[in-house]
């Protein structure tokens, strides 16, 4: 979240998909917890990179709470790609 905040201050712009704006890519070690997976929309990411899956996470003791079973397509609907 922290990152999010940057690129709105760095932006100049709450929402960092709005026209002007570069395509913001997030970047995360692991699948998106249920927190980012909801703020990832709203704050205009257009594109998502993740290092693990989220059975690896789990598996290591990481919870990333609930959220949809087809969340890619749940991302790809707004035009996310994952």
């Amino acid at each position: 979240m922290v990152a999010i905040l940057v690129a709105h201050q760095l932006g100049g712009d709450f929402y960092l998909g709005g026209e002007g704006q570069p395509p913001y890519e997030l970047v995360a070690s692991t699948e998106l917890c249920s927190m980012y997976f909801g703020a990832a929309p709203w704050f205009g990411v257009r594109h998502l990179v993740r290092g693990a899956r989220g059975e690896d996470a789990e598996a290591a003791g990481f919870d990333k709470g609930p959220k949809p079973a087809e969340w890619v397509r749940t991302l790809e609907e707004p035009g996310i790609t994952v």
